[in-house]
């Protein structure tokens, strides 16, 4: 059920090489219903500026949503790191539909420290076991499902229904007295968050990238250009499609037919990037160095010393036989 992309995108080209519906994966949002992920095998952005990003034109069937659950016309996009889990529900922009926008990216690079400089997290362990690449929100993710399953014995649908490879035999939580036990964890997991407890362990990982965005739209498509991509359609679904059947541009569905393009362009704003590096403020051979140095010092000041003391014992010596 819903919206399929193979029906939905009319053109795509990342780095100028074209991409297709199967270049995506799909996976179901409970907020958002079908969602696809760019597989970024075999595509890989060499330059900055739109004609090296992702372009792509979709078209979202307006003539299709329910006006009962639909309360706009638009897409709502997440840029987030190769292997990692997407969270639409929370994470992402939302576009508007019958414009043409630009995603721009900088992309950050963030690398911890861990052992005996701090706590991160290694996604290598948690790659292997799950399948996926390690991220804090997918580990909280994945412990909240796990408590559910332990306390409720089901897994709750969340903002995706992807299952981790241990839950792949669970059932989802499905009645009533289910869905009270499910409440009942997320609440309690929430007042132990609040309390400052971890009842989870999960931290940040300790390689991370995140890409810092830069949204700028404009109207689109034009008035002829509406007929062409209308007309392309057409001719793709051999004349039977519900934009085969407008007539007459009116007030009512100009709006309508204008709104179920969107054009999405993602690229780099510049190749340059921003790094975030930990480094340890106090090392071993900073604090080797320190003590060569008070070492050093107390060594100087004990031989002036001494010399000093011998000093006084010849003169004594020289004051004593001058005497005599």
């Amino acid at each position: 059920m819903g919206h399929q992309l193979e029906k939905m995108l009319m053109e795509c080209t990342l780095n100028n090489k074209a991409c297709y519906a199967q270049n995506f994966t799909q996976f179901y949002s409970v907020k958002h219903g079908n969602c696809f992920t760019l597989n970024p095998s075999g595509f890989r952005a060499s330059k900055s500026g739109p004609g090296a990003g992702l372009d792509m034109t979709l078209d979202i069937q307006t003539e299709e949503y329910i006006e009962t659950f639909a309360t706009g016309y638009g897409v709502k996009v997440v840029i987030h790191e190769n292997g990692t889990l997407p969270f639409p529900g929370t994470e992402g922009v939302m576009l508007s539909a019958g414009a043409e926008s630009h995603v721009i990216l900088k992309l950050i690079n963030i690398q911890r420290l861990s052992g005996k400089y701090g706590v991160c997290n290694v996604s290598d362990e948690f790659k292997r076991l799950y399948g996926i690449q390690y991220s804090e929100k997918a580990c909280r993710e994945l412990c909240l499902r796990t408590l559910t399953i332990s306390n409720c014995s089901c897994q709750p649908g969340q903002d995706f229904t992807f299952t981790f490879n241990t839950q792949v035999n669970v059932k989802h939580c499905g009645t009533p007295k289910e869905w009270q036990c499910e409440d009942k964890v997320y609440v309690g997991y929430i007042a132990d968050t609040t309390k400052g407890k971890n009842p989870c362990h999960c931290g940040a990982a300790c390689v991370q990238k995140d890409f810092d965005t830069r949204i700028t739209t404009r109207d689109w498509p034009l008035l002829k250009h509406v007929v062409t991509l209308e007309a392309q359609i057409c001719k793709n679904n051999d004349g039977v499609h519900a934009k085969c059947e407008y007539e007459n541009w009116t007030v009512e569905n100009y709006v309508k037919r204008k709104s179920s393009f969107v054009r999405i362009r993602v690229y780099y704003g510049t190749l340059n990037y921003e790094s975030i590096t930990e480094t340890p403020e106090y090392t071993l051979e900073r604090f080797l160095s320190d003590i060569g140095g008070t070492l050093g010092l107390w060594i100087g000041c004990s031989v002036l010393s001494l010399v000093e003391v011998v000093e006084v014992l010849m003169e004594v010596t020289f004051l004593v036989f001058k005497k005599n």
